[in-house]
């Protein structure tokens, strides 16, 4: 159900909320160890903190994606063969890799198919999987989504659906699986539908906006590195990914992005396993000598070894052709 030829700018994006992520993954270590009033830990905190922006990004990247083809004639069916195919089938070959490397090389506890089963339905087993459940359920959704998208009136809707968001978020807030139910996260997936929907309109919004726009960012991520408040990290995130979309409008086309981007979705789901095993490696190393070290290695060795991986992909697929049409 995407475009045939992917916008530059969503690709862009697309890479940069994926080397967010990563970001996030490899700096949890000094964010939990370093001494909380030592320079070394603000100069980790601030960028990581500014960076949990990212899977509020994705959620909204994806409505937007649904709502970008203006899909009049959706097909339910083959939409969600595509997604099984493109996003349930990796994580869940993902999830097994992790799952034995934990059960087989790290001893953490034995495999059993039930709690495999349970990982793979929860997404609790390795931190960044509960993106996944989540947008898996907006996805079994999409219908309902593309209805009342073209026909509630845009501001009227996400006013709503923030206000809901926040109503959620508050009323689940100890329940031990708000973070991957969908509600939590609903006022970027409704708003990333309307900018899909009407995307021309959404990139004059940001451009005539953008001076209005950049001093929201850059107040809301001064308030939401100085305050631990749920609304103003809302703000922050929301005008984050307006801020970065509107960033992206100007930059022109590069290739290697769009490469990284075509393999980006496997960086997101592997990227974990690379640190597991650096830490290895590291251990017994100060925390900031790991630190960096992760960060080059984990970085290089995922995004490259997920090119080659798929590069080998692409030229098995020529391959064949070349075998079919002979």
């Amino acid at each position: 159900m995407e475009p045939k030829k992917r916008f530059f700018e969503i690709s862009l994006l697309n890479v940069f909320l994926c080397m967010l992520v990563i970001f996030i993954h490899v700096s949890s270590a000094p964010i939990s160890n370093l001494d909380k009033t030592s320079w070394q830990y603000l100069i980790v905190y601030i960028p990581w903190r500014l960076s949990a922006f990212a899977v509020y990004g994705f959620i909204f990247l994806s409505g937007f994606k649904l709502l970008l083809t203006k899909s009049d004639n959706f097909h339910y069916g083959k939409f969600l063969l595509g997604r099984l195919l493109s996003i349930v089938i990796p994580y869940i070959i993902w999830v097994v890799i992790y799952y034995i490397y934990f059960c087989f090389h790290r001893n953490y506890f034995p495999f059993r198919i039930m709690d495999l089963l349970r990982y793979i339905f929860v997404g609790d087993l390795v931190g960044h999987f509960y993106f996944i459940i989540i947008i898996v359920q907006f996805y079994l959704l999409a219908p309902v989504w593309i209805w009342l998208v073209k026909r509630v009136n845009g501001a009227l809707f996400i006013s709503f659906s923030l206000i809901l968001t926040i109503i959620f978020y508050q009323t689940f807030i100890g329940f031990v699986y708000n973070d991957r139910v969908f509600t939590t996260y609903l006022v970027y997936w409704i708003a990333g539908c309307y900018a899909g929907l009407y995307y021309d309109k959404f990139k004059d919004i940001l451009l005539n906006n953008r001076v209005f726009i950049t001093v929201i960012f850059i107040v809301s991520a001064v308030l939401n590195v100085v305050f631990k408040y749920e609304n103003i990290h809302i703000l922050y995130c929301m005008s984050a990914i307006l801020f970065f979309f509107m960033t992206a409008q100007y930059i022109k086309e590069i290739k290697f992005i769009n490469k990284i981007d075509k393999v980006s979705y496997g960086i997101y789901l592997s990227h974990c396993l690379f640190i597991f095993i650096v830490d290895e490696f590291t251990a017994g190393l100060s925390t900031l000598s790991s630190y960096l070290i992760r960060i080059f290695t984990v970085y290089i060795v995922t995004i490259f070894s997920l090119l080659l991986t798929n590069k080998i992909k692409g030229m098995i697929k020529n391959g064949r052709r070349t075998r079919t049409r002979l």
